[in-house]
């Protein structure tokens, strides 16, 4: 019986006793192109799979020509199982078959008149294999980088583990682990690979164990569909080419400061500003850590592992500013300065005391010089010295001469009187009597 269905052609045999009704078919082809070239790749191995992903045709590209594919109308999907060497796998293309042989796609670009171009871009990831479920089908290959939440370019960190659990679209559970290797790459039963191969589903990453020096991050939610990956929860982000980068944070560590004052190196003192900069290990800067010091009492901050500086912005009244102090805070908590570990994590800034120059009064200059002068000389008084101990004989009054006893008289009698004639104007010789 001739079929009105335009899905099918009816051929009638040529006694015209017998009809048969076939599928009716449209040719298309397939490119497999460099996305940034344009040119024709080969090594691509490429499925038709129809709306129940069931594989309809399987081939690999080659440099020099398209693929052809005849098919009815109907929704399929291109899907590249394996890309070629330094190459990151495509995203699946959804396209449809009209009943007029005309092919179209939600896919941007992709369609051509009757020509679906697929493109690879390239890559740098090592030609490493993509481990997952032993079955036929449809994955998209991801790759997971364990990365510094905090850094402002994309840190590698090696040595996180994570384990991963979910369902497939078509109900099969899957489990792997593995650890990141802080290349991009990660390792997976003993084996290096680019990253794990999985079928569309929901799926859990859960980390652990976390690197040495960071916190275990919390689960990350991820679905898996023929657009690529997306996350649905956590701290995570997926990048163009499938890679899923989950976020790591360094542990802080408590520090202490204590600011001192140099005489005792114990006694804390109030009043000085103080400030810390620095950078952690992975070159992130942080926030300036700004304080005012208070007496009796030390500053604790919370810090990654990096390298800082402690620096005094101003001193307390009456004391000198400090020397900047730089220190390093290991992925451990161990602090260092100078060489040397501070104990109990502690970072001690002295500051001494102001001193301020004596300036001499006037008159007083060289006083020390004098009296050091007169030591010396000590009873050996000189002319008109007046001081204690050196004090001379009295000087005659004027016009008399000091009493004489005359030789010969009782002490008790009184010497006559010297007399002494004085010339004046009017007397003659001058002579003195005797």
């Amino acid at each position: 019986m001739l079929t009105t269905d335009a899905n099918y052609t009816s051929v009638v045999s040529t006694d015209g006793t017998t009809v048969t009704n076939t599928l009716t078919t449209h040719y298309f082809s397939v490119s497999k192109v460099d996305a940034t070239k344009g040119t024709k790749i080969e090594g691509a191995t490429l499925q038709i799979l129809d709306s129940n992903n069931k594989v309809l045709h399987t081939w690999k590209s080659v440099a020099d020509a398209d693929e052809s594919v005849s098919l009815p109308a109907g929704t399929y999907t291109l899907y590249e199982s394996a890309a070629p060497n330094g190459y990151s796998q495509a995203q699946r293309i959804p396209f449809t078959i009209a009943t007029d042989g005309t092919v179209t796609s939600t896919t941007t670009g992709a369609v051509s008149g009757n020509k679906i171009v697929m493109k690879d871009t390239t890559t740098n990831k090592p030609n490493n294999p993509y481990h997952g479920p032993d079955d036929d089908s449809p994955k998209t290959n991801i790759s997971f980088s364990k990365v510094d939440a905090a850094a402002t370019a994309v840190v590698g960190v090696a040595g996180a583990t994570y384990s991963i659990e979910g369902t497939s679209d078509e109900g099969k559970a899957v489990s792997f682990s593995f650890t990141t290797n802080g290349d991009g790459t990660i390792t997976e039963s003993g084996t290096t690979c680019n990253g794990l191969s999985l079928p569309d589903g929901t799926y859990t990453i859960t980390e652990t164990q976390a690197p040495k020096g960071y916190d275990l991050a919390d689960p990350v939610k991820i679905t898996v569909s023929a657009t690529g990956v997306a996350i649905v929860s956590g701290d995570a982000t997926s990048g163009t080419d499938s890679t899923v980068y989950l976020a790591e944070n360094l542990t802080k560590r408590t520090i202490t400061v204590s600011k001192v004052d140099a005489t005792d190196g114990a006694t804390e003192i109030a009043g000085a500003k103080l400030s810390i900069t620095g950078s952690t290990v992975n070159g992130t800067k942080i926030d300036t850590i700004s304080w005012t010091s208070e007496a009796g009492k030390s500053k604790t901050v919370e810090l990654a592992a990096g390298t800082y500086t402690l620096h005094e912005d101003a001193a307390p009244a009456g004391y000198d500013l400090a020397q900047d102090i730089e220190f390093t805070v290991d992925a451990s908590g161990t602090v260092t300065s100078a060489g040397k570990t501070l104990s109990g994590a502690k970072v001690v800034m002295s500051d001494s005391k102001t001193v301020t120059p004596t300036t001499p009064t006037s008159g007083n200059s060289g006083s020390s010089n004098s009296t050091s002068s007169k030591s010396a000389t000590s009873g050996t008084p000189k002319t008109g010295d007046t001081s204690t101990g050196h004090r001379p004989a009295p000087l005659p009054s004027c016009g008399k001469h000091p009493a004489v006893r005359p030789r010969g008289r009782a002490s008790r009698e009184e010497a006559p009187p010297l007399r002494v004639a004085t010339s004046t104007s009017n007397a003659k010789g001058g002579h003195p009597i005797g």
